[in-house]
């Protein structure tokens, strides 16, 4: 799995210049992005991905992961389909979050007879995503040396600590690229 933010954007966020905290920093990026990909259903980096699926009879195919970048190989009842070279010719087409076959062909149905190798996720994550990561890690970051701690109090004055689960900004964006089932 690919962390989804930069190491060099986090110091930046936390204003660390030095390299003494960039095992720990890394550590905290990729448990970030982890988290975030879990809480969506996502992938949000561009990876590879091999799948088998139930036909049903239709001329759409839904893979799990999107959006769709490109198609390795789809066969349906061990039978290669092939990528539509124009308009008029058989095969399928790769739309962003589904496949559609040509009229004439289906996915018939069946019990995983539908073969898909496939890359999916964004060229570039989304800016959006980068931000909530940053900000899981920085709040990670700040808080191991207050762990358990909801409250000091530092010379007569006192300090409370929030114990949200996720920050609002970073709910908003689990939120939003939640996939539905």
């Amino acid at each position: 799995m690919a962390t989804l933010a930069s190491l060099t954007d986090l110091k930046g966020y936390l204003g660390i210049t030095a390299a003494a905290e960039d095992a720990l920093l890394s550590r905290l990026l990729t448990g970030s992005s982890d988290f975030l990909e879990k809480a969506t259903g996502r992938t949000f980096a561009a990876e590879g991905h091999t799948g088998t699926f139930d036909g049903d009879d239709s001329r759409l195919l839904f893979p799990t992961h999107t959006p769709i970048l490109s198609v390795t190989s789809l066969t349906v009842d061990g039978r290669t389909i092939t990528e539509r070279g124009s308009w008029d010719a058989e095969g399928f087409v790769v739309r962003p979050y589904y496949l559609e076959l040509s009229s004439g062909l289906c996915f018939t149905r069946g019990l995983a007879n539908v073969g898909l190798q496939y890359s999916a996720g964004f060229e570039t994550v989304p800016g959006d995503v980068q931000q909530a990561v940053i900000t899981l890690s920085a709040l990670a970051y700040k808080e191991r040396t207050r762990v358990g701690v909801l409250s000091n109090t530092v010379q007569g004055e006192a300090f409370s600590y929030q114990t949200l689960t996720l920050p609002q900004s970073v709910q908003s964006v689990v939120d939003a690229w939640r996939v539905l089932l």
